[in-house]
């Protein structure tokens, strides 16, 4: 099932949008009960619904399978695109 996020495109405050995107997260899945890796699988998987634009087409030119945790997805895309 798809959810709908708040959507990233260039603003300023990346560190902003990942906060939003995980209180989403947690908000849309709670009642799942997911384990740990299960839900940084899935949080590494709709993270890009949450990307417009020029940074969506960035991130699916990742290789998913590099991206081991949802921590380490947030702390390259923090790094990548705040200014």
């Amino acid at each position: 099932m798809s959810y709908p996020y708040p959507k990233y495109n260039d603003k300023p405050d990346v560190e902003a949008h990942v906060c939003t995107f995980f209180r989403t997260w947690q908000k849309n899945h709670v009642s799942h009960r997911l384990l740990e890796a299960d839900a940084d699988t899935s949080k590494i998987s709709d993270f890009d619904l949450s990307l417009a634009g020029q940074r969506a087409r960035g991130y699916s030119q990742h290789d998913q399978g590099e991206l081991v945790s949802f921590n380490k997805l947030s702390q390259k895309f923090i790094r990548l695109f705040h200014r």
